[in-house]
C-alpha cells in the first residue's frame, strides 16, 4: 500500500460510514430512536448528519493536501507548499461544511446567518484591520512568492534596513527570519508588503557583492590591482567568498580623493551572511595594503599638525622600512636594515610561477611584499599530487633555513596570484653576521619560534605564542647550523 493510500484510507472509511447512515438510514434511525430510546436519543440522527459533513470536510481536506499541495504544487514549483496556503484551503473547506450542517442537517435558512455574519465581519474587520492586513499580505506573499523557506533576504524601506536573515516560516500574521546573530526576527506581513525585499538566494544560491577602495593617484594601477587581487585570493583561501565565480578587482573610476577600485566577489548566504563575508574581505584588503606600504586615500582637505606621514613606500627607495615590518629583521638597527636593503634583489612572479621547489638546494630567503603564495609538500603516499599545507601573505618570510643553514628546500612555494618579493642571499647577510655576531642568537630564536608555532599549527600563516621550553632546543640547533654554515665561532649559551 502506497503512502498516499495510507493517508486517505482512514478519512475515506469515516466519511463512508457517516454518509451511509445519514443518507440511507436517516428516517429509520430517527423513528427507532424516538420509539425505542426516548426523546433524548432522537438527536442521534443529527449526530450522524454533523459527522457526515465533518468527515466529508476532513476527507476533502486530506485529498486537497495530498493531490494539490503535495503533488501538483511541489511538482510545478519544486518546493514545499507554504503552510499558510494549506491552512487557508482547509479553513475554506470546513467553512463550507459548517454551512452544509446548518442548512441541510438542521434545515435552517442560510440567508439570515450570512447577513448576520456579514455584519459581524464588518465589525471585526474594523476592530482587527491590522491583523487582516497582515493576513492578506501573507496570502499575496505566498501567491507571488518573492522568497521561499530557506532563502536569505534583506528587508529595507526607504534605505532603512528592517531586518535580514534566512526565512524560517511564513504564517498568518508574520514572516520569521533567522538572523546572523542566531536570533528569530518576526516581521509583520503588512510591513513586508510595503518594503523592498532583496533575495540573495534567487535566481541562484549565490549573490554578487562589491566593495570600493580608494587609493591615491600616484599608486600605479597595476600594482594596486595586484595587491587587491592578492587580498581577494587570500580571502577565498580563508573560506570567505566563493572561488567560483572568481573574485575580481577592477578600476571603477576617479574622484577628488583618488582612484576608486571595485572589488567584486560572490558568496553563498547559506555559508555566511553578507556582513561576515564583507568583514573577511576588508580584513585581508587592509592587511595587504598595510604590508605593501599603502593606505586608503586620505581626504585632500586634511590638515596635519605633525610631519606628513609616508603614504607611498617604494620597493627600492623604502626597502629598509618594509624590512622593519618583518619579525625576522625587526631587531636590526636602521643602518643594518639599510645595508641589507641595498643588496637584496626584487623579484616579481605571475600566477602559477614556482618560487622555490621542494628538495632544491638554496642559499637565499624571500620576504613577500605583495600578492599571496601557496605552500605545498609531497604526499606521503608518493603520489604526484602535492598537498597544500598553508599560504604566505605579505609581510611573511620563507626559505630562511636554506639561507641560514644551507638546508635544502623543505616545501614548494607557488604564486597563487601575481606577487612581488625581496630575495636575500647568503652573500647579502654574511657581512651583517660577521660584523655583529650577537645578532645570530636573536635571528635563531625568532626562526625557532616561527618553526615551533607552524609545527603546532601547520596551516598557520604566522607564528603564535609558544612555550620557551619548546623553542630552546630548536633555537640551539638552528644556531649551531648558522655558525657552521657561515663559519662563525659563536656557540649556543649553556
Amino acid at each position: 500500500m502506497t503512502a498516499t493510500a495510507r493517508r486517505l484510507i482512514l478519512p475515506a472509511l469515516i466519511f463512508t460510514v457517516f454518509v451511509s447512515v445519514f443518507a440511507f438510514g436517516n428516517d429509520a434511525l430517527r423513528e427507532f430512536s424516538s420509539r425505542a430510546l426516548g426523546r433524548t436519543w432522537s438527536y442521534v440522527p443529527y449526530f450522524f448528519g454533523v459527522g457526515a459533513w465533518l468527515s466529508a470536510a476532513f476527507f476533502a481536506n486530506r485529498v486537497v493536501n495530498v493531490f494539490l499541495w503535495q503533488t501538483v504544487f511541489e511538482r510545478l514549483t519544486g518546493t514545499v507548499a507554504p503552510r499558510l496556503l494549506t491552512q487557508i484551503s482547509g479553513a475554506a473547506i470546513f467553512f463550507l461544511a459548517a454551512l452544509g450542517i446548518v442548512g441541510i442537517v438542521f434545515n435552517q435558512s442560510l440567508t439570515g446567518i450570512l447577513a448576520a455574519s456579514g455584519a459581524m465581519g464588518l465589525v471585526l474587520g474594523l476592530a482587527l484591520q491590522t491583523m487582516i492586513r497582515d493576513v492578506f499580505s501573507g496570502i499575496a506573499l505566498n501567491i507571488e512568492r518573492p522568497f521561499q523557506i530557506g532563502d536569505y533576504i534583506h528587508v529595507t524601506e526607504r534605505g532603512l534596513v528592517h531586518g535580514g536573515g534566512r526565512v524560517e516560516e511564513v504564517n498568518w500574521r508574520s514572516t520569521r527570519l533567522l538572523t546572523s546573530e542566531d536570533s528569530l526576527q518576526m516581521i509583520p506581513n503588512s510591513v513586508l508588503g510595503m518594503c523592498t525585499i532583496t533575495n540573495f538566494s534567487r535566481p541562484t544560491n549565490t549573490s554578487e557583492f562589491e566593495i570600493v577602495v580608494v587609493l591615491d593617484f600616484h599608486v600605479e594601477s597595476q600594482r594596486a590591482l595586484r595587491i587587491l587581487d592578492g587580498a581577494l585570493r587570500e580571502a577565498v583561501l580563508a573560506s570567505g567568498p566563493l572561488a567560483d565565480p572568481a573574485p575580481k578587482a577592477r578600476i571603477a573610476g576617479i574622484d577628488q580623493s583618488g582612484v576608486r577600485y571595485k572589488l567584486k566577489y560572490h558568496i553563498d548566504p547559506r555559508r555566511g551572511g553578507p556582513g561576515k563575508m564583507r568583514h573577511q574581505v576588508l580584513d585581508h584588503v587592509l592587511h595587504h595594503l598595510q604590508k605593501a606600504g599603502l593606505t586608503p586615500a586620505y581626504p585632500k582637505q586634511d590638515t596635519f599638525s605633525a610631519p606628513m606621514p609616508e603614504r607611498l613606500l617604494d620597493h627600492h627607495a623604502h626597502g629598509a622600512q618594509l624590512l622593519s615590518r618583518v619579525s625576522l629583521f625587526r631587531h636590526l638597527t636602521e643602518e643594518e636594515r639599510a645595508e641589507l636593503a641595498r643588496t637584496m634583489v626584487l623579484r616579481t612572479f605571475t600566477g602559477g610561477d614556482a618560487v622555490i621547489r621542494h628538495g632544491d638546494a638554496g642559499r637565499s630567503m624571500f620576504v613577500l611584499v605583495e600578492g599571496v603564495l601557496e605552500v605545498s609538500v609531497p604526499a606521503k603516499d608518493g603520489t604526484a599530487t602535492p598537498i597544500t599545507v598553508g599560504r604566505i601573505r605579505p609581510g611573511d618570510f620563507f626559505g630562511e633555513m636554506s639561507l641560514l643553514t644551507g638546508d635544502p628546500r623543505s616545501a614548494t612555494v607557488v604564486a597563487a596570484s601575481a606577487a612581488v618579493a625581496f630575495e636575500i642571499s647568503k652573500d647579502d647577510i654574511a657581512p651583517l653576521l660577521n660584523a655583529r655576531p650577537a645578532i645570530v642568537e636573536v635571528i635563531s630564536n625568532v626562526t625557532a619560534q616561527r618553526q615551533v608555532a607552524m609545527m603546532s599549527n601547520p596551516g598557520a600563516t604566522a607564528g603564535g605564542p609558544v612555550a620557551a621550553a619548546d623553542v630552546k632546543p630548536v633555537a640551539e640547533r638552528i644556531l649551531a647550523g648558522i655558525c657552521r654554515f657561515f663559519g662563525l665561532s659563536l656557540r649556543p649559551a649553556a
